[in-house]
């Protein structure tokens, strides 16, 4: 009898591209993800077109499936982790400025129209990996290559940082036999008692939850063979929820949100300019803060991510210290 897989067989890894198109090869090191685990979309197209076939069901000459025009991919369920978040929100924003010396702090911002990253010239912004599904059986594992970040959602599991990262690339195969060194990242967390700033409109104020959703609309570009060779980027959207305690602070913050200002809500874990650092601003407009009635008379700032035309203000920053000094471009 042939050898049944389990649901467990599988671990998952990603290595900073370094040619758009061309997947980083089997026998070289990935770093194992601390995911759970995630199917991998291959994104097939179903044809059917529309033929007279003189019987009243489909005839299997009018039905096809392949892969010309597909996208693959697929969300990852992940811990967030001091040396992986940085990986994960550059593939998300596409731009980072980092620091010189340790513990190189990393800014991550949203691109201008004129510092979209153009993937395919490997200029001064982008970041794109290959993805690998390793399995136990030799050949039968899946790459995707030139994976970017469509989406990332943040929110707390079990008191700590947790997040759904959504990936797309240009080419899958299933053919993949990794043989190359794993490692994998050392298990430090984020948790929601070891924040260090909470702030609602400049107010400091007392965490109860918090989530985050940043959304990057990917278009695919310049067919060749069947697949396409490169992505452009053109749009971002930020939303932020966040429950905090109903003190005297959250209401000033709440009487606030009435006027319709533009507002920043903070989050933030260790030190500026100290290793462990991470720190989430986000810019916006306040669109509800509802009293949620229960255990404690909570208050819940629902925010829509918006800046100046003039971009004077980012919409989103994020900032990761972890001393690891990365060979991005841009960085």
């Amino acid at each position: 009898m042939a050898d049944i897989f389990s649901g467990k067989d599988w671990v998952y890894g990603i290595a900073d591209g370094a040619t758009l198109g061309t997947a980083i090869a089997d026998d070289q090191a990935f770093v194992q993800l601390s995911c759970g685990h995630f199917t991998i979309n291959p994104d097939l197209k179903k044809r059917t077109p529309a033929r007279a076939s003189g019987q009243r069901w489909d005839d299997v000459s009018d039905v096809s499936m392949d892969s010309k025009g597909s996208v693959p991919n697929c969300v990852i369920p992940t811990e967030v982790l001091k040396t992986e978040i940085d990986k994960i929100l550059y593939s998300v924003c596409q731009k980072v400025v980092e620091a010189d010396s340790t513990p190189f702090a990393k800014t991550f911002t949203f691109p201008t129209t004129a510092t979209i990253p153009d993937f395919a010239a490997e200029t001064a912004e982008g970041y794109f990996f290959t993805l690998i599904k390793d399995s136990p059986v030799a050949s039968v594992s899946e790459s995707v290559a030139s994976m970017i970040g469509e989406s990332l959602e943040l929110s707390f599991q079990d008191g700590y940082l947790f997040a759904n990262w959504g990936v797309k690339g240009l080419t899958l195969v299933r053919t993949s036999n990794p043989s190359g060194t794993w490692t994998k990242s050392a298990q430090t967390k984020f948790h929601l008692n070891d924040i260090t700033t909470c702030q609602v409109g400049g107010e400091d104020t007392i965490l109860k939850d918090w989530t985050l959703s940043l959304k990057c609309e990917i278009v695919p570009t310049n067919p060749a063979s069947g697949t396409w060779a490169d992505f452009a980027l053109v749009n971002w959207t930020v939303e932020s929820t966040i429950t905090v305690l109903n003190d005297a602070n959250a209401r000033t913050a709440q009487a606030a949100m009435d006027s319709s200002t533009e507002t920043t809500v903070q989050v933030e874990w260790g030190t500026t300019g100290v290793d462990g650092n991470l720190d989430f601003i986000i810019r916006g407009i306040m669109e509800s803060a509802d009293l949620v009635e229960g255990e404690t008379a909570d208050i819940t700032f629902k925010l829509h991510g918006a800046s100046d035309i003039a971009n004077t203000e980012e919409i989103f920053t994020a900032v990761v210290a972890n001393a690891v000094d990365r060979t991005w471009p841009g960085a």
